[in-house]
């Protein structure tokens, strides 16, 4: 496992998104929510693996909650690195106080339910919030800062807007971006050379598309009907020189030197010491690299964006 230096940090260079431990989620899951033994032992594949970094939310079910019991537990305990989100705010918050106490509220159950007493990094799980709030939001979390509760925070975000308006903050210190194959804009246009350029500390998500990659033809067709020919052109080009469309898809992200970390979530231990061997082991050439980036520029939104299919 490779491992990258923030701060005081050493982190591995694959983290393990755990949204798939707390809820139902992801276009291709086929087993659903596993139980809290299975969700155990998916933890226990990526520790064995050399993952130390762990994404989950206050949206994602009881995630934080399964984190903390298994993690606490361990004898001796595991450098863990957690990252973890705040819940949309409500438009219902109107001043300064009622703000500071949502996030305050929202940052203590963390800490509780991850049974730790700081957490590493900190960030808006919506990134309209940043715009809404502005500075307000920025002043409360540098004050989460002084407290000693977090030690990083920032924005989870999805748009090159989103992306400029990230860059207006010097305090904010990392950055949750979508990133894979069919929706590289934010490498091509440079954003991620600038973050990286101010220090940011970079998260890669959604490197398979929410598991898009992986649906069988008559699935894409019935589920992203836009997606069907940039899919069909995805594994022909993977049949042509022969590697696997989940060696393409981590292979063009791993490739990106700016990205500190990559987060994949995974349904059961297989797929999670699947993604370690993978990521361990993949090494994409220049020129297949270069192919990827020219076969799948510019496909439309409802290709690459989720929340639109």
């Amino acid at each position: 496992m490779e491992y990258c230096d923030f701060g005081i940090y050493k982190i591995s260079r694959l983290g393990l998104g755990t949204v798939q431990l707390g809820l139902n989620y992801g276009i291709a899951n086929r087993l659903g929510k596993p139980n809290k033994e299975d969700a155990y032992q998916i933890l226990s594949a990526a520790i064995s693996g050399g993952v130390n970094f762990f994404d989950t939310a206050r949206k994602y079910g009881d995630s934080e909650i399964i984190l903390g019991e298994y993690f606490s537990r361990l004898r001796p305990k595991e450098n863990v690195i957690y990252c973890s989100k705040i819940s949309n705010i409500s438009t219902e918050i109107s001043n300064v106080k009622e703000l500071q106490v949502y996030i305050n509220n929202q940052i203590n159950q963390t800490l509780n339910h991850l049974r730790i007493s700081k957490l590493p990094f900190y960030m808006l799980h919506d990134s309209k919030d940043l715009k809404i709030y502005n500075k307000k939001i920025i002043e409360i979390l540098n004050e989460l800062k002084d407290e000693g509760k977090i030690a990083n925070f920032g924005v989870s975000v999805y748009t090159e807007d989103d992306v400029k308006n990230v860059l207006q903050f010097d305090d904010i210190s990392v950055i949750q971006i979508p990133i894979n194959i069919f929706n590289s804009k934010l490498h091509i246009e440079g954003y991620i050379k600038e973050l990286a350029e101010k220090k940011i500390f970079i998260i890669a998500r959604s490197i398979f598309l929410q598991g898009l990659f992986f649906l069988e033809p008559e699935e894409v067709k019935l589920k992203v009907p836009a997606a069907e020919q940039p899919m069909k052109e995805l594994r022909e080009f993977a049949k042509k020189i022969r590697l696997s469309i989940d060696e393409l898809a981590l292979g063009y992200v791993k490739s990106i030197p700016e990205i500190s970390t990559i987060i994949i979530g995974a349904e059961t231990p297989a797929q999670v010491k699947r993604n370690i061997s993978l990521f361990n082991e993949t090494m994409l050439s220049r020129t297949i690299i270069e192919d990827l980036g020219n076969l799948f520029a510019n496909l439309p939104n409802n290709v690459v964006n989720p929340s639109l299919w």
